[in-house]
């Protein structure tokens, strides 16, 4: 017993372990609900994941970055150093897609389909349990 988790016996009772259960019932609800979530997430990703614009600063034909230092040459012909957001220009250049959210995104949307597509199976269990319950019953069980 090198690993002190592994004992029996400790400060606070003998130590028994308990089965840990599933707190979170197999329901038809719980399905739709991880779904939606699911889908969701695989929107927010799909929508960052498309191409766009982005804005980028250059100096003298070189991307720079805002907080850079970049010299220029002042009226009187003497070197100036400033910041380069103040002397660069900004160009707009379009993005492609983001190839790794985009699968992500694919991946989670077909698992929220998979989980939807199972949830007619589960109506259909519970109905059949429900009806088998009923022709289980007799009079006695309505006998109060």
């Amino acid at each position: 017993m090198s690993n002190p988790f592994e004992q029996r016996r400790g400060p606070f009772g003998d130590g028994s372990k308990r089965r840990a259960r599933f707190a979170i019932p197999d329901s038809p609800v719980v399905a739709v609900v991880t779904a939606l979530i699911t889908l969701a997430l695989a929107v927010v990703l799909f929508l960052s994941a498309m191409p766009g614009e982005e804005r980028v600063l250059y100096f003298e034909g070189e991307r720079v970055g805002p907080s850079e230092i970049c010299e220029t040459t002042g009226p009187d012909g003497e070197t100036v150093m400033t910041a380069c957001i103040e002397v660069g220009e900004f160009e707009t250049r379009p993005t492609g897609w983001s190839v790794v959210p985009a699968v992500i995104a694919g991946v989670l949307a077909a698992a929220a389909v998979v989980v939807l597509a199972g949830v007619p199976k589960q109506l259909r269990e519970r109905r059949q349990e429900e009806v088998a319950r009923m022709e289980r019953l007799t009079d006695e069980d309505f006998k109060g």
